[in-house]
């Protein structure tokens, strides 16, 4: 069947209740975001011997390289760790209590870290940071996506990577500015911010229902200005309320049990479309979709540029300096993911992706270039600079917030639990690999191969995109899954057009 597309007159209002509840809950990955780009600017300093280096002074036991590259490489495991119990632990005590208390476990993280002294301590302060930031990017999304409107979905489904954008725009300017102790405690109390802040937000209204709460899932629902709840169970509550204002003594008698009953009764709300037995099953699908995104926004080499960006810009030989350089980086990309916020329900997510995968790969092969040609690494410091800012906004618009939006959007409720967990553990399994290899493949093999390699992997990330990524602009969640269901429908889905994208199979 064909819904018309509406008029401007009748598109709905966007409620700031949906957005703070989405900007507030992904405070938290702007914590992840402070906590991954840490190393950039403190990283140098503390493989420093005793001495004073352009006016910073480490009094600690130097690190090693190898100890250095641990240091980087824990979060990411850390995180590959806490990844899949994540996704139960939101399943299961649902998505507000769990992020506050990943948000308290991301502050004892910091807490460590400001006794960087000790290696002991630094090391288990990066790893907790990494459990701490396997819960948050795995239930920020989910949260974001099911208090929005399907209208604004898209948008605050990027605050994720926006956010993480910010948290390595604020590392890094403040570390040009403070020495080691008081950017880590500065980064410390950001946390706290965010727990104090997301305590006056409510829960989930998908995991109330889920969970039977019905009258709390309403109440959050009035709140957010969402209109989630089945006719019939708007009936089953307006009795209750009827029954409560003429028999309240009658009510109060009523044990939980009984008014679970009477709303099995009267309703059975949000069901999970139907999958025929001849067909696969859309969580099938959808995971043969969102695993592979995942591990492409990491093999995409996102975060081994993000993690080494200052020795990146020292060994590039560009002519500006490697702090001011990493400053720009992270503003660049901060912007890139708010271009994207804005595009994304305009363009669809599809084509951002496959631009995304464009301008990556240009970016890749010209800093490989670069490289290699002698004449051009003299001739032009500048470029690495450029090349590397031309990545980051190819990634901001596309591959590093739309597989976040999309592990909300495709996966059937039914799975997230187990889905969601396992889509972020391949993100950062990809990012421990990239992490963990990428300063020894270029010792090894130089950095034309390196990049080149790179260029290659974002080629085929963006036929991949092309081929086999759908076009979910627009769509409620039953839509998308009947999408995923249909074997009548192909699974490389034709981007949505101001023509068609009001059609609903």
């Amino acid at each position: 069947m064909k819904h018309t597309k509406p008029e401007p007159s009748e598109k709905k209002i966007i409620h700031w209740q949906q957005v703070a509840a989405a900007t507030i809950a992904n405070l938290s990955t702007l914590c992840v975001g402070c906590a991954m780009g840490w190393t950039s600017p403190v990283l140098p300093v503390l493989q420093l011997q005793y001495a004073d280096v352009d006016g910073v002074w480490y009094s600690g036991v130097p690190l090693t390289k190898t100890e250095g590259a641990w240091m980087g490489a824990l979060l990411p495991v850390g995180a590959l760790i806490g990844s899949i119990p994540a996704g139960f632990i939101t399943h299961r005590y649902g998505r507000k209590l769990p992020l506050l208390a990943f948000g308290l476990l991301l502050f004892a993280g910091w807490v460590m870290l400001v006794f960087y002294e000790s290696l002991i301590l630094l090391m288990v302060g990066r790893f907790i940071c990494g459990l701490a930031a396997a819960g948050v990017t795995t239930i920020a999304p989910l949260y974001a996506e099911e208090v929005a409107a399907a209208e604004i979905r898209g948008a605050l489904g990027t605050l994720l990577d926006l956010m993480l954008a910010a948290g390595l725009l604020v590392v890094y300017g403040v570390g040009i500015v403070l020495p080691v102790r008081w950017l880590t405690v500065t980064m410390a109390v950001l946390p706290l911010g965010f727990c104090a802040a997301f305590m006056l937000m409510p829960e989930s209204p998908e995991y109330l229902h889920n969970r039977k709460r019905h009258e709390k899932a309403v109440r959050a629902e009035a709140w957010l200005h969402l209109e989630h709840s089945p006719p019939a169970l708007s009936s089953v509550l307006l009795d209750s309320a009827a029954i409560k204002q003429k028999d309240g003594l009658q009510l109060q008698q009523l044990d939980d049990e009984r008014l679970r009953q009477l709303h099995a009764q009267r309703d059975q709300p949000r069901p999970e479309p139907e999958v025929p037995t001849k067909q696969k099953p859309p969580t099938l699908r959808a995971c043969f979709i969102v695993f592979p995104l995942m591990a492409f926004q990491q093999l995409s080499g996102v975060d081994a540029i993000l993690f080494y960006t200052v020795d990146i810009f020292a060994e590039a030989g560009t002519s500006i300096s490697p702090q001011i350089s990493t400053v720009i980086t992270g503003a660049v990309q901060l912007v890139g993911t708010g271009a994207s916020a804005l595009l994304v329900e305009n363009f669809g997510r599809r084509p951002l992706l496959i631009a995304s995968g464009v301008l990556m790969s240009v970016s890749h092969l010209l800093l490989a270039v670069h490289q290699s040609w002698l004449w051009l690494h003299e001739a032009a410091g500048w470029l690495p600079l450029v090349t590397i800012n031309v990545f980051l906004i190819g990634f901001a618009i596309g591959l590093g917030p739309l597989p976040w939006l999309l592990i909300a959007e495709l996966l059937p409720s039914v799975s997230k639990k187990w889905a969601a967990g396992v889509a972020v553990c391949i993100s950062w399994i990809a990012c421990s690999i990239m992490t963990g290899l990428f300063d020894g493949f270029i010792e090894e093999y130089g950095t034309t191969p390196a990049y080149s390699l790179l260029g290659g992997i974002c080629i085929i990330y963006t036929v991949f995109s092309a081929a086999l990524v759908p076009e979910t602009r627009g769509l409620q969640s039953q839509e998308i899954q009947q999408k995923l269901t249909d074997a009548g429908t192909p699974i490389c889905f034709t981007c949505c057009t101001s023509e068609d994208s009001g059609d609903v199979i």
